[in-house]
């Protein structure tokens, strides 16, 4: 049986991934993008950028959007503008759930205190991104 893409990411996170990188590592071999590779374009992403701000989860999860698209160099305007939607939604989603989408704000909380929430933040994620790509 495959696993889901929630527990991959969750499990990748469980073995000491930061946030972004566990999401994308859990869609990367889809995308012909090897795990290395993954883990090193995710890396400065984790603690949101080092910084508190947007929540690697979620960058992670756009990391992958932007393999859906074609590759044109530049982008198509047709690919800029699926790709917003995309985006859009999936950090209303995020928003929705957790209230924002800054990390230092969700580790502020108290179910966040010490990054407890942040495997179910990398499976929420992980899940929100597989429904939205098997539409």
């Amino acid at each position: 049986m495959n696993k889901s893409k929630e527990e991959i990411a969750r499990n990748y996170h469980k073995e000491g991934c930061n946030c972004a990188q566990a999401v994308l590592l859990a869609f990367a071999e889809d995308f012909d993008l090897s795990l290395e590779d993954a883990a090193k374009i995710a890396l400065p992403f984790g603690g949101g950028m080092a910084r508190g701000e947007t929540c690697g989860a979620l960058t992670g999860a756009l990391m992958v959007l932007g393999l859906t698209e074609s590759g044109s160099v530049p982008p198509t305007p047709e690919d800029k503008v699926k790709n917003r939607e995309k985006t859009k939604k999936l950090a209303e989603t995020f928003e929705e759930k957790y209230k924002t989408t800054l990390c230092r704000e969700i580790l502020a909380t108290p179910e966040g205190k010490g990054k407890a929430l942040c495997n179910d933040l990398v499976g929420y994620m992980a899940s929100q991104l597989e429904n939205l790509l098997n539409k």
